[in-house]
């Protein structure tokens, strides 16, 4: 790749390294558990395919053409069923010491209950976390409710967070029976304990994710893994048999661009260098092809970016 460096309008002498770095997909045809498709792709220092960015689903989507559009198969997102969390005013940490499920909760029904609500009888209930609800706040002094306005479950953590401390957490019985005392008589009141709804492999949180329409809808009561059919995501149970995409990186190949810049002391200041680096990326944006490079410094060997030359040697 060639670019025209003049055009940055640059006046010293640096070295930026771009490292090309691109992935795809590989359809493995032979029918797996979502568990053992995840533990082969690992096992080939792959990963069960993680797909993020608009280019990532047209790879994905172009490997199961190939095989047929009606391909199916595993792909890295899933409910991490049981794992869920207190808020604790503000970090997240694992639920633990405590548990008080209504009979038969959490049952995930329609494949999107990620959040928790305590009953009028304190046990808690998992429900859509978009549901309008009362929520009980921590406060310094102890606990409120808040019936008006009725929240979803991020605006009612929001809510706390800027009233008071955050949605209230029952860490232990004790507090759990305090909190119950005041659940909202309307109806079950939002507490701060959840889970990651949809999640990749590497943890991330699954978002703008193309759903066939109707799902997830957890129809079987254990869909808590995604697969690919015809370009579109279904929920699926863990323990079907299906081909699956595993997710291959690798780097393309790096290059290094030396420029010659001319000015006072001014371009070894970092903010002089973080102008020239990202006009750079802009450059690569400019040509197309800024989605999968990663530009750094090239260090020189006295740890500089930046390597001052003299009149003779420029």
């Amino acid at each position: 790749m060639k670019l025209n460096l003049f055009l940055l309008r640059l006046t010293g002498l640096i070295s930026i390294t771009l490292q090309y770095v691109r992935h795809d997909y590989l359809l493995i045809k032979t029918p797996m558990t979502w568990a053992n498709a995840k533990t082969y792709c690992e096992k080939k220092n792959q990963s069960l395919a993680v797909v993020k960015t608009a280019d990532d689903w047209n790879r994905l989507t172009a490997e199961a053409e190939r095989h047929g559009l009606g391909v199916t198969g595993w792909i890295g997102l899933c409910i991490e069923v049981g794992r869920w969390f207190f808020t604790v005013y503000s970090p997240v940490t694992p639920l633990q010491n405590i548990n008080n499920w209504a009979p038969g909760q959490p049952d995930n029904f329609g494949g999107n209950q990620s959040c928790i609500a305590m009953e009028s009888n304190g046990t808690w209930s998992d429900y859509c976390c978009s549901d309008l609800k009362p929520f009980i706040c921590a406060t310094s002094e102890g606990f409120i409710n808040i019936t008006s306005p009725a929240l979803d479950w991020s605006g009612s953590r929001k809510y706390c967070a800027s009233h008071y401390l955050d949605l209230a957490s029952p860490k232990n019985v004790t507090q759990n029976n305090l909190i119950q005392s005041f659940v909202s008589p309307e109806g079950a009141s939002w507490i701060g304990i959840f889970r990651p709804n949809w999640t990749w492999v590497n943890k991330d949180v699954g978002s703008g994710l193309p759903w066939r329409y109707g799902y997830p809808n957890n129809v079987d009561g254990n869909n808590n893994c995604g697969c690919l059919n015809n370009s579109l995501l279904e929920d699926k149970p863990c323990s079907r048999q299906l081909y699956f995409f595993c997710h291959i990186p690798y780097t393309v190949r790096q290059q290094v661009l030396k420029l010659k810049i001319q000015g006072d002391n001014s371009v070894f200041g970092p903010a002089s260098q973080a102008a020239i680096l990202q006009q750079v990326k802009q450059k690569l944006k400019d040509h197309g092809v800024e989605r999968e490079t990663n530009v750094t410094w090239r260090v020189w060997p006295d740890g500089t970016v930046i390597h001052k030359k003299s009149k003779n040697e420029l």
